[in-house]
């Protein structure tokens, strides 16, 4: 008795994800994704593989890479991420007062 009743939540359940999805679907892009990446891992490596820390803070550089963090290293108030993209892997340094 107890599965019957489940599979009826869960069929109407189904029906009401369904329902809203359509819904989405007719405001135009279900899922819409505006993201656009400026730079891929390896031209950023290539162009900053030379810099020096000074001159690196004086650029102000900022790149968008879209990606995967592959690796986490969480150091307190800063930390290290490291995100690889199709060309390539790129090491991030992150403060708690950056974000």
């Amino acid at each position: 008795m107890e599965s019957i009743d489940q599979s009826l939540d869960e069929n109407e359940l189904f029906a009401l994800r369904k329902a809203k999805l359509d819904a989405l679907r007719e405001t135009g892009q279900a899922f819409p994704n505006d993201f656009r990446r400026t730079h891929l891992a390896d031209a950023l490596q290539v162009e900053f593989e030379r810099a020096t820390k000074e001159g690196l803070a004086e650029t102000k550089a900022q790149a968008k890479i879209a990606g995967r963090i592959i690796l986490k290293r969480l150091m307190g108030k800063a930390s290290f991420l490291t995100v690889q993209d199709g060309s390539g892997r790129i090491q991030l340094y992150v403060t708690r007062q950056g974000l």
